[in-house]
């Protein structure tokens, strides 16, 4: 995303899009609520800890290992 010039806002957008699709998903795959709640507790920290990481690269200026 960042090497084809999208903003910092774009990113997120597109970040954000991401996890609905993904929580639609979970959504669309129902299973009994314990394992529901697991699911997307998992998904949050996927999406934290990529964030996180998008987040220290934009501050490094590192774009060649954005994606």
């Amino acid at each position: 995303m960042a090497e084809m010039g999208e903003t910092k806002e774009s990113i997120m957008e597109k970040t954000n899009e991401i996890y609905k699709e993904f929580s639609e998903l979970i959504d669309k795959f129902p299973s009994d609520g314990k394992t529901t709640e697991k699911r997307k507790r998992q998904l949050d920290k996927y999406m934290t800890e990529f964030v996180e990481e998008v987040a220290g690269l934009i501050a490094e200026g590192d774009s060649t290992r954005m994606y």
